[in-house]
């Protein structure tokens, strides 16, 4: 009967630090602008990594892992993209950023990725992480489908047959695709 109880205790110890080691840490979130201004800044000009033995090829990436105390090489490929999400839907209101390159103010992460073209970032923040799509931005009270489809609507009417209207049409896509809906263009749901 010892053996058994002593076995079983063994089992619990082994399943708390499986448990310990998979779990999600709880998340502060920096203050806006600031607290992700290396984040705004990778992310806006899309700067790779320099380490050829990093798992990560976008500085973005390593920063983002960092903010969610995430470890490509010693967590799980699920659990990383667990605390990935874990951390952008409980911080996705303070991570805003002030673009330099388009001169934007006060713009989600996602925006970002289309006001700087960045078609990789958005479907893999969409289709991996599944970044929240429904929060609209205080300073412009739009959601990243408004966004994305105002940005379309501009290069359509400005410059028809651009790369730049087909790269909007195909982030456009991509976040309709994932169920986007629109919060102040509501009539077009």
């Amino acid at each position: 009967m010892r053996i058994i109880i002593s076995i079983l205790f063994l089992i619990s110890g082994f399943c708390d630090l499986y448990a310990q080691e998979n779990a999600i840490p709880d998340y502060t979130c920096e203050k806006k602008l600031l607290g992700y201004a290396k984040l705004c800044r990778t992310l806006e000009v899309n700067s790779t990594v320099e380490d050829e033995e990093s798992p990560y090829t976008y500085e973005y990436e390593e920063e983002l892992a960092r903010l969610a105390k995430a470890d490509y090489s010693k967590d799980s490929e699920e659990l990383y993209i667990k605390k990935i999400n874990a951390y952008v839907t409980k911080c996705m209101s303070c991570m805003i950023c002030n673009t330099l390159r388009t001169r934007k103010e006060q713009i989600s992460l996602l925006k970002v990725a289309v006001a700087t073209g960045n078609l990789d970032f958005l479907r893999r923040a969409i289709q991996v992480y599944h970044y929240p799509l429904d929060l609209a931005d205080d300073i412009d009270g739009m959601n990243i489908m408004d966004y994305v489809y105002e940005e379309k609507e501009y290069w359509t009417k400005k410059f028809p047959g651009s790369k730049e209207e087909e790269l909007m049409w195909n982030m456009y896509k991509t976040v309709k695709n994932a169920g986007a809906k629109f919060h102040k263009y509501q009539s077009l749901n």
